[in-house]
């Protein structure tokens, strides 16, 4: 695990990840979470969720992750504003490509 203790959160209050499914990114941010003392709100654009969940979690401090999927242009300005932003890339994508497929049952 890479070490975190640079992330400078004296100006920026969140934590947004940005990743892709099946990298760990679950694992990573309740990591950070724990490490940072945030909510952990996880992916509050889902698009199986009826309504955008980060309307409610906005004015908080907290770690959430986008995926490629996730609808959160609208709201882009507004978390690079209040958030660090990390990328997390796995990179086997053999190992990924095999966790989906383990996971979907393909």
């Amino acid at each position: 695990m890479p070490n975190f203790d640079d992330i400078d959160l004296s100006r920026k209050k969140s934590i947004m990840v940005i990743t892709n499914y099946r990298t760990g990114s679950t694992a990573f941010c309740e990591y950070l979470a724990l490490k940072f003392n945030l909510v952990n709100c996880d992916e509050v654009f889902s698009p199986s969720d009826s309504q955008c969940l980060y309307d409610n979690v906005q004015n908080k401090n907290i770690i959430l992750k986008v995926m490629p999927d996730h609808n959160f242009e609208k709201y882009f300005q507004d978390l690079l504003e209040k958030c660090v932003v990390i990328g997390l890339i796995r990179q086997n994508i053999f190992e990924q490509i095999a966790s989906m497929a383990i996971v979907t049952g393909k």
